[in-house]
C-alpha cells in the first residue's frame, strides 16, 4: 500500500578506504585533464620535429596510450569479477564489494539484473581499453605502408 511503512533496509556500509580511493582517482583524472592541453602541444611538436621518424614516434605514443589503458583493463576485469559474484549470489552489491556511499542491498532477480548490467559495463570497458590503442596502431600501420 502507498502509505505503508517499510521495515529497515539492509545496507552495505560505505568504506572509508573506498572513498579515499575514489577521491584520489577523481583528483588524478582532473589533474590529467588540466595537464593535457600543454602536453598535447609538446607531443605534437616532438612528433613533427623529425619528419623522417614521425611514424615511429606516433607508434611510441600509441604504446604509451596502451600502457595508460592497462588500469582501465584492470577496472573492467574487477567489474566483471563483482558482476559474476552478484549474479552467482543473487545479491547486489556482492559481499566484499567496496562502496563509497551506504548502499541498499538488493536480492533476487533485481540483483541478477544489476549484475548483468555490470557485466555489460565491464566488457565495454575491456573492449575500449584494448581496442582503442589497437585500432590507432592499425591505422598508423596502414598510413605508414601507404606513405
Amino acid at each position: 500500500m502507498p502509505g505503508e511503512m517499510k521495515g529497515p533496509e539492509e545496507l552495505e556500509r560505505a568504506s572509508a578506504s573506498a572513498r579515499v580511493a575514489f577521491a584520489f582517482v577523481v583528483a588524478l583524472l582532473f589533474a590529467v585533464m588540466l595537464a593535457s592541453k600543454p602536453l598535447f602541444g609538446a607531443i605534437e611538436e616532438w612528433i613533427g620535429a623529425d619528419p623522417d621518424r614521425a611514424f615511429e614516434r606516433v607508434e611510441m605514443m600509441i604504446f604509451g596510450l596502451a600502457l595508460v589503458s592497462v588500469p582501465f583493463l584492470i577496472l573492467g576485469m574487477v567489474n566483471l569479477h563483482f558482476a559474476r559474484r552478484s549474479i552467482d549470489t543473487e545479491r547486489f552489491p556482492p559481499e566484499g564489494m567496496p562502496v563509497i556511499v551506504d548502499t541498499p542491498i538488493v536480492r533476487g532477480s533485481k540483483a541478477v539484473s544489476r549484475g548483468r548490467a555490470m557485466r555489460v559495463g565491464g566488457v565495454l570497458i575491456c573492449i575500449i581499453a584494448i581496442g582503442f590503442p589497437l585500432a590507432l596502431w592499425l591505422i598508423v600501420q596502414r598510413m605508414a605502408a601507404g606513405a
